[in-house]
């Protein structure tokens, strides 16, 4: 399998994930709505005859992931969390799967990249060159686009 490469919105707040319903924690409608986001892009990124084809377990996975802030506020590890979470059944079917993770939070970014999660997914960690894998430029043309249809 290759490598899987995504441009998603910005994860909402860790802090608006779970919610206390009756005593039992449930992931809040926030959690809901971007998790159905993020696999309604996936899709359309990856295409139709797709169709959620993700990482079997036990294949290690490697991630690598920029998040392109809208405004100065929220913590890259918490953010990390709820991505992480709404790729799992999509991309990969466990994040307990992921074994080497690289992380980074852009505060002075282009318009066009403001609010923007890139996302790169291997199989196996140790073919990843990070040098090339973690910039928008490496990113497939459908993925790299400018946001302008929203």
């Amino acid at each position: 399998m290759k490598q899987l490469v995504f441009r998603l919105p910005e994860p909402p707040s860790a802090n608006r994930w779970w919610r206390n319903v009756n005593g039992r924690m449930v992931t809040s409608k926030a959690a809901g709505d971007y998790k159905a986001t993020v696999y309604a892009e996936c899709l359309k990124q990856l295409g139709v005859g797709w169709n959620r084809g993700c990482i079997l377990a036990p294949m290690p996975v490697g991630v690598r992931i920029e998040w392109h802030r809208k405004r100065k506020a929220g913590d890259l590890d918490k953010r990390l969390g709820v991505m992480l979470d709404a790729l799992q059944g999509i991309a990969y079917e466990n994040d307990s799967q992921i074994v080497d993770l690289k992380a980074r939070r852009f505060d002075e970014t282009s318009p066009i990249f403001a609010g923007t999660v890139f996302v790169w997914i291997t199989p196996d960690p140790l073919l990843i060159d990070w040098a090339t894998a973690g910039s928008p430029a490496s990113m497939p043309a459908a993925s790299r686009s400018t946001g302008s249809e929203k």
